[in-house]
């Protein structure tokens, strides 16, 4: 059954063979173009995966922001795990980095450079903000299963 959504623009980036650099200023949230490429350009299966990633990824912000979470790092690994892996099936390379840099940090037990890896403009915080925010301008927040 076919839900009734927002058309999804067709491209924010041209077709490039590689993903853009994710730290980059003007690099967008959701890399339309790689969905698409990943869903083979089934338009309510590009929804149903935007939706099932905002939620999934602002559970894991959550939990990760939650008090006592910081005592157990082999879970907040795995979840930082998860999350890089679901961000770079859709796209959203920003999350996938902060994720991916954040899971090293807490493996490792090496302090992330910054504050915190959690906050500020390329943390992981922010990064799923922004990409959930672009998740609902197009398919809204009613939709995310």
């Amino acid at each position: 059954m076919s839900m009734p959504h927002r058309q999804l623009p067709a491209t924010l980036w041209s077709d490039e063979a590689q993903p853009p650099e994710p730290t980059r200023i003007d690099a967008p949230p959701i890399d339309l173009v790689h969905l698409a490429r990943q869903t083979f350009g089934d338009k309510d299966l590009e929804i149903e995966l935007l939706g099932l990633f905002a939620r999934q990824a602002r559970t894991i912000v959550r939990a990760m922001e939650a008090p006592g979470a910081s005592t157990m790092p082999d879970r907040a690994g795995d979840m930082l795990h998860t999350l890089c892996g679901s961000a770079r099936a859709v796209g959203a390379w920003a999350v996938a980095e902060s994720a991916q840099t954040l899971e090293r940090a807490i493996r490792g037990a090496v302090q992330p450079r910054g504050t915190s890896a959690l906050a500020g403009p390329l943390g992981l915080s922010a990064a799923v903000e922004n990409a959930c925010a672009v998740i609902d301008d197009l398919i809204g927040p009613a939709n995310q299963t």
